[in-house]
């Protein structure tokens, strides 16, 4: 797979990979294979993953990982999180 980007970005990015989530185990094996392999293709970028529901790690879960492994999240997914606690 071709990378439209150079992998050597000197930014401190992160990336959040969202699945849905199932109850079913092999398929949330697949997409964890899924984010290995994106992981392996960007090295030195932070990639965690979380699902909506259903699974975990939960959404919420990967962007407090992902935080802790780079200053920048999108306002919008801060904005989610903290909805979604005072709710």
């Amino acid at each position: 797979m071709e990378l439209p980007f150079d992998n050597e970005l000197d930014i401190s990015i992160g990336v959040i990979i969202c699945g849905h989530g199932s109850r079913n185990r092999l398929a949330c094996e697949d997409f964890y294979f899924l984010v290995e392999d994106i992981r392996e293709k960007l090295p030195n970028i932070p990639i965690e993953y979380g699902y909506l529901e259903f699974s975990c790690p939960t959404i919420i879960q990967g962007l407090d990982k992902l935080r802790k492994q780079s200053e920048l999240i999108p306002k919008s997914f801060t904005e989610i999180r903290s909805k979604k606690m005072n709710s």
